[in-house]
């Protein structure tokens, strides 16, 4: 169970949403370009956590697309890559001279020879 926001952390993430509704989109394109799908999970409050998928058998890499990503929506600090359980990764990119950050997450591609056959 979350916490309340303090009347500081209110006044700190006001307009938060604001911004990642502009965010979003950007990020969508740029999956697309790539061959992924975007999710938004979360409250869009402290951050932007955004969950990325392989959609087609051309996704590029992980690390092309996190850059991609990068370049589109900031010139802010991208942090170092966390791998999370399931072949997840993570990345932290904070948008460039203020408080907000996305999280962005990628689901690992999963290559054509190790996926099951469909059952007919």
């Amino acid at each position: 169970m979350r916490r309340e926001l303090t009347d500081h952390e209110k006044k700190l993430y006001r307009g938060s949403s604001a911004v990642y509704a502009w965010i979003i989109p950007q990020v969508q394109k740029v999956a697309l370009e790539f061959g992924y799908a975007v999710a938004v999970h979360g409250s869009l409050v402290r951050d932007l956590d955004l969950l990325a998928v392989p959609w087609t058998d051309k996704a590029k890499s992980a690390n092309k697309l996190v850059e991609a990503i990068h370049l589109r929506v900031t010139g802010g600090v991208l942090q170092p890559a966390i791998k999370q359980p399931h072949g997840r990764t993570s990345w932290a990119i904070v948008l460039d001279r203020s408080h907000f950050y996305v999280d962005l997450s990628v689901m690992a591609r999963v290559p054509k020879r190790k996926r099951k056959k469909k059952a007919s």
